[in-house]
């Protein structure tokens, strides 16, 4: 048998501890006495304990889907001017409605059917001649038409593919900047009041808004009063928000509407309400189911939207992963002074006291050309998750991507070893009887292989 066969084998377990770069290891093993050497295992043993401890943690942590908010500023040379939309609190307006309409209009209006000599009596109207003729107002080119709670509404800047940027910051004074308006409410022709289902305020809504989003005036616009300056300094605000299962936000497939928002989820989901309980679709929301009468206005679809208002009914509606959102500090001033006063009486013939009770000054700007971006993150990503799982991994036992390598190499060795043993044939030494007995000292004994 040559050396080669004779070579006791490696002992994996020594060579492993004696050469792995796994801390503690080969100090065990070179321990000069028995105390030294259980301190020794000991200590790794604590070391390895810790860190499956904070391994645990950091998984456990990586899997509650935490988010941090990251919050910053960004400054431009011009940035996107908001869509405005503007409504009167009255919806509609007796100089231009029929008596005929009125009658026709008046269950929503006031709750109950009123006749010709019955809306007369109630909006001081004299006996003779009709209230007005009805028309159709035609807006600016920089206007489009919209229906909402207030009737008819007008939104400037509506138009998402090409939208006016503003890139001057301020009001513009004495140039041209922003938005500017003069309204006249006229109050002479309001027809309803808060005390018989309607509104009773007197003043504009007025709403800034994405492109992309419809108007719902009724719960976001802001309210202006006549006889003010009212100077709205917009806000805007990008939000980048995460996927499940770090964040909520998704986008669904609208029926009525191209792009999807919260706002326009909202509006379907109140016109599925409706149509479902109703059976029609009223002139404010979208749908495709008929058009609702008054009467069905005021009896049914009220108490719908009520119920959706209470938490009756729900609308499923998630938050888009990213959207714009405008907000507005609004300041005032007195308005007007004694010579535009003037200049108004003998231009229009308006007097101060009709100013003050149906004039309206807006101006609509940015006074900082700057964004603010809010982006929800991963608290912990797979890079970070990865980072501090190697270095725990390098404080606590000295390992790395190489010793997981080492571990490996250790184990094939060892699983190699055990298959080998196994599948070593069995040697056994025989020696014939009759050699045996004869005493022959020159006879030989035979190897006999048992598989």
């Amino acid at each position: 048998m040559s050396a080669a066969e004779t070579k006791e084998p490696v002992d994996l377990e020594e060579d492993f501890a004696s050469s792995t770069s796994l801390h503690g290891f080969n100090r065990a093993m070179v321990a000069p006495n028995r105390f030294l050497r259980y301190m020794w295992i000991l200590a790794i043993l604590a070391s390895n304990g810790a860190f499956a401890y904070m391994f645990v943690a950091m998984l456990q942590d990586y899997f509650q889907y935490n988010t941090i908010t990251d919050m910053t500023l960004e400054f431009a040379d011009e940035v996107t001017f908001p869509a405005v939309s503007i409504c009167n609190f009255n919806r509609v307006d007796l100089d231009k409605a029929t008596m005929a309409e009125l009658e026709y209009l008046s269950p929503m209006l006031y709750g109950s059917s009123m006749d010709e000599t019955a809306l007369r009596d109630f909006l001081d109207l004299p006996a003779v001649n009709g209230t007005g003729t009805s028309t159709t107002t035609t807006p600016s080119t920089n206007f489009t038409h919209s229906f909402s709670v207030y009737g008819n509404c007008y939104t400037f800047n509506g138009d998402r593919t090409s939208p006016f940027k503003q890139t001057a910051e301020g009001t513009g004074f004495p140039s041209s900047n922003g938005l500017h308006l003069v309204l006249d409410v006229m109050d002479q022709y309001s027809t309803e009041s808060a005390m018989i289902a309607g509104h009773g305020e007197v003043g504009i809504r007025v709403l800034l808004h994405d492109q992309s989003e419809p108007p719902v005036m009724d719960s976001q616009a802001s309210a202006i009063a006549p006889g003010k300056h009212s100077f709205m300094a917009v806000r805007q605000t990008r939000y980048r928000n995460h996927v499940p299962p770090w964040g909520k936000c998704a986008e669904l497939q609208l029926r009525h509407h191209d792009t999807y928002s919260l706002p326009a989820c909202q509006l379907e989901c109140r016109s599925s309400h409706v149509e479902q309980a109703c059976q029609c679709t009223p002139y404010f929301l979208p749908g495709t189911a008929p058009p609702c009468d008054p009467q069905t206005i005021y009896q049914c679809v009220h108490r719908v939207l009520n119920q959706l208002v209470s938490g009756e009914l729900r609308c499923d509606c998630p938050i888009p992963c990213t959207m714009t959102k405008y907000g507005s500090a609004v300041t005032y001033s007195g308005y007007p002074n004694r010579i535009t006063k003037k200049i108004y009486n003998n231009a229009f013939n308006l007097t101060p006291d009709y100013i003050r009770e149906n004039g309206i000054v807006l101006d609509v700007y940015y006074d900082t050309l700057n964004y603010q971006k809010i982006s929800q993150l991963k608290a912990v990503d797979s890079g970070q998750l990865a980072s501090n799982m190697g270095g725990m991994m390098g404080l606590f036992i000295g390992a790395s991507v190489m010793t997981i390598l080492e571990v490996a190499e250790y184990l094939g060795l060892k699983i190699g070893r055990y298959c080998s043993r196994r599948q070593r044939p069995l040697a056994i030494n025989v020696e014939p009887a009759s050699l045996k007995k004869s005493g022959d000292g020159n006879s030989k004994s035979h190897n006999i292989i048992y598989q």
